[in-house]
């Protein structure tokens, strides 16, 4: 099953939205990567972002990834 992602400023920052889920994901058209959960309880408010628990090792794992690659 594809997944489609809505674009999504949180906070600031520009994630990928899994609406079915609400997951938020990495910036990132080729390989998102799960970063957090959309949290977005009332329409009127501004919706935030309850990131991972490892989201810091998550993003460095990713920026080492990506480095080996160039």
């Amino acid at each position: 099953m594809e997944c489609k992602y809505y674009k999504l400023e949180i906070q600031g920052i520009v994630h990928l939205v899994d609406p079915a889920t609400t997951l938020a994901y990495t910036y990132d058209l080729t390989n998102p990567t799960q970063i957090g959960q959309l949290i977005w309880n009332d329409s009127r408010l501004n919706p935030t972002i309850q990131l991972r628990a490892d989201w810091s090792a998550v993003l460095e794992t990713k920026k080492s990834a990506m480095q080996v690659k160039m």
